[in-house]
């Protein structure tokens, strides 16, 4: 037992260094780099947004958090306002947004850049009749440098949908 024991410990000298030189090769490449943390930087930027081609508000959209976050900061011209944060989750290789306002609302969409777009869904239930509310939210960035955003609601499991918001980004 004596000459196992014995025998062993190089061995388990050795993999604890591989695994600490490991640990700390993979401690040094910095977070958030990989190029799906990349996805939604074209929607970075200060911002005037219209729709049809009536100014409807600003929105500042900044990378914070070592670029981890995509924080919006809406400001409707009628007096809405509402932030979102918007993360890549490599573990389910899904953007996340959590949106609120200064209406009271929450919504938690999720999704993925596809087709040239970000495309999110979410869910809620409306305070209103409690009835199921489900979303589709895209994001287009366009040619010009402007982006187009389509937020559409379904109140019948998506059979048909209502256009909630049709905004165009314009820096």
């Amino acid at each position: 037992m004596k000459k196992i024991i014995i025998l062993l410990l190089p061995l388990l000298f050795v993999s604890g260094f591989y695994l600490k030189a490991q640990s700390a090769t993979e401690a040094k490449k910095p977070p958030c780099t990989d190029p799906e943390y990349r996805q939604f930087d074209f929607w970075v930027g200060d911002w005037k947004v219209y729709s049809n081609e009536k100014l409807v508000g600003t929105n500042r959209v900044d990378l914070i958090l070592g670029e981890c976050v995509i924080m919006e900061n809406w400001e409707g011209a009628g007096g809405s306002n509402g932030k979102s944060f918007n993360t890549y989750n490599a573990k389910t290789h899904l953007w996340e947004q959590t949106w609120v306002d200064n209406g009271g609302n929450t919504i938690h969409f999720s999704g993925k850049f596809s087709d040239g777009a970000m495309r999110m869904r979410g869910s809620d239930i409306s305070l209103h009749d409690e009835q199921a509310i489900l979303y589709s939210m895209d994001f287009t960035p366009n040619p010009d440098g402007s982006v187009r955003q389509l937020w559409q609601a379904s109140r019948d499991s998506g059979n048909t949908w209502k256009v909630l918001f049709d905004g165009l980004y314009k820096k």
